[in-house]
């Protein structure tokens, strides 16, 4: 009998360790919760943006890369969000009417480049950590919403004024 309930514990323990380790496993296999957005052949990736300081009423909001999959050339024609009032399209902090994508390229929006999305009349401070949705509006691939990432860039930058 001894011997008896010495292997049933050895069984239950074995039973344990299995189911352990596949649940490791399945969290591990799991793809990285990435906020990249697709939508007709644009391919956009990670759209974030930097704390605001205390009480400005413009911040800036930012996409690492737009890859443009498809044959013919698109737009990025429009963008908002309930944050601001408006969200403007620009390059080296000028106003634009729309920002190219051409067919087969890409294009970076981050914070270290000329082009960004410039969120108008701002309704509250943004916070590190913070998200909000930001819907764009292409000229040929439609309309796509994702969620804005608020965070502190690796290279550390001062809040956008």
């Amino acid at each position: 009998p001894a011997e008896g309930d010495r292997s049933g514990k050895i069984a239950a323990m074995n039973r344990r360790c299995l189911l352990a380790s596949l649940s490791v496993l399945a969290c591990a296999s799991r793809p990285a919760q990435a906020h990249d957005t697709t939508v007709g052949d644009l391919h956009i990736e990670h759209a974030y943006a930097l704390p605001s300081e205390a009480g400005s009423a413009t911040a800036a909001a930012y996409l690492r890369r737009i890859r443009h999959r498809g044959t013919l050339p698109d737009r990025l024609v429009g963008a908002s969000t309930p944050l601001a009032t408006s969200v403007e399209l620009q390059r080296a902090g000028q106003r634009v009417e729309a920002i190219e994508l051409p067919a087969g390229g890409e294009l970076l929006l981050r914070h270290d480049s000329e082009w960004r999305l410039a969120l108008k009349g701002l309704q509250s401070t943004l916070v590190n950590g913070q998200r909000f949705p930001l819907r764009l509006r292409f000229q040929h691939a439609g309309e796509c919403e994702l969620t804005v990432w608020v965070q502190q860039p690796r290279a550390a930058l001062q809040p956008y004024r």
